[in-house]
């Protein structure tokens, strides 16, 4: 276990507040509501970081004249996680419904049949904020960039003004000239990365509307050293751990480049094998999404890396479904992270503790370059497996220099992160068109 001094001050972090639930009792022409949307579940824990991190910064910064609405396409599922915050259904994953929707709003607007619209979460709004992370782009096909920008649509038909906050954005191809027509109607654009602030000038976003700041994971405090301690399988053993996060998205990846089902679990397994035989370290696979399906279950690909390590590695799965700012906590705990989850690796870098990163696109070079430490990414597109160990091999040996780049950087990337907020108040006080 890595020593506490070397630890970033979490002092200076925002706290989560019970202001970001506003009080529900107020009347509600007395507060401002905003509404966030593009976020999929709160099982995934990346996803609950941005939400949390949003509400709790919105907050603080405008205090009981703000409540939050998080709109959730698992709404019941999310509502006692995010609890006392609001959440409302969302229906833009359903491509069919929501576009026929999309249509019905336009034309009720259209025709001053207002009262239609005034079930829609987003009516009562004053603005709406969309955390999509990673998703506006065709990276993962163009339906689900279309899914991203129904909300947008929702919001131009409902006259209502959007920030598009610290993304990641790109690449479009079939679904580009829509990407240009919503992204050039925001109120105000934030990007978490270079790649993506040179790709929408790239594209003709218009750069007047375009901020380069940071995530907004970056703010999200960790749960006490005790909570940590009790949620760590072995948290009293004195032996170094290196923590790690997989996921079925790189597997797969991996798996079609090499033309073999279990190709990315057999490397994986070998690759964390060596370095926990060649340092003593303990092995502890930290799943940073848990569902909403098991397809979707970083436990489950976790587990069966953990199955094929050599004999004699010591190894262990978080089990439980646990809140991000525990898996923060847990991660801040270790002394080496080697993660395919962005937000996981996060909660990694923002805790001073060194990272490689597995990338499948652009966000993770990007942010990793932000932290001054994009030389420990790992591109999935390309790993071999002796580069990966010998990666692993060096991150290990230099960690306290990656330490101390951390320490250097992450004050920065803190301050970005809250540059969002400034964006979304100028934005309200009407400074941004």
């Amino acid at each position: 276990m890595n020593d506490a001094a070397t630890r970033l001050d979490q002092a200076d972090v925002l706290t989560r507040s019970d202001a970001a639930a506003g009080d529900k009792s107020r009347d509600a022409d007395s507060v401002t509501r905003i509404v966030l949307t593009g976020t999929y579940c709160a099982r995934n824990k990346g996803d609950a970081a941005m939400e949390l991190s949003a509400a709790a910064a919105l907050a603080e910064r405008f205090g009981d004249d703000v409540e939050v609405v998080i709109l959730a396409p698992f709404a019941k599922q999310d509502r006692d996680f995010y609890a006392p915050l609001a959440v409302a259904p969302c229906n833009r994953r359903k491509l069919i419904l929501g576009t026929l929707n999309l249509i019905g709003l336009w034309l009720s607007q259209r025709l001053g049949l207002s009262v239609f619209c005034r079930r829609d979460p987003m009516a009562q709004a004053r603005l709406v904020v969309d955390l999509s992370g990673d998703m506006l782009t065709e990276d993962y096909g163009p339906h689900v960039a279309y899914s991203h920008f129904i909300p947008f649509l929702r919001a131009l038909a409902l006259k209502k003004r959007y920030v598009i906050c610290a993304q990641s954005i790109g690449p479009f191809k079939l679904t580009l000239p829509l990407a240009r027509f919503v992204l050039n109607r925001a109120a105000a654009i934030t990007v978490r990365d270079e790649i993506s602030f040179e790709y929408l000038q790239e594209i003709g976003v218009n750069p007047d509307l375009v901020t380069r700041t940071a995530d907004l994971a970056f703010l999200l405090p960790p749960a006490d050293a005790a909570r940590a301690a009790a949620l760590e399988p072995r948290a009293h053993d004195d032996r170094p751990v290196i923590g790690v996060s997989v996921s079925r998205i790189v597997a797969d990846r991996y798996d079609r480049r090499a033309g073999t089902k279990g190709a990315f679990v057999d490397m994986a397994a070998d690759a964390f094998g060596a370095l926990a035989t060649k340092t003593g370290a303990r092995l502890l696979f930290v799943p940073h999404v848990t569902g909403p399906s098991p397809s979707k279950d970083d436990r489950n690909i976790s587990r069966d890396v953990a199955a094929k390590l050599p004999e004699g590695i010591v190894a262990d799965v978080i089990g439980d479904d646990l809140r991000p700012e525990e898996l923060k906590a847990l991660i801040a705990r270790t002394d080496l992270f080697v993660g395919a989850r962005m937000h996981a690796n996060i909660a990694a870098l923002s805790s001073g503790v060194p990272v490689v990163a597995i990338a499948y696109s652009h966000k993770t070079p990007g942010i990793m370059r932000a932290c001054g430490v994009e030389a420990y990414v790992a591109d999935i597109d390309a790993l071999d497996p002796s580069s990966f160990e010998e990666m692993l091999a060096r991150a290990w040996k230099e960690r306290g220099q990656i330490g101390e780049t951390l320490r250097a950087s992450i004050p920065s990337q803190r301050l970005a992160a809250l540059q969002n907020i400034s964006v979304i108040e100028s934005v309200m006080k009407g400074g941004t068109e």
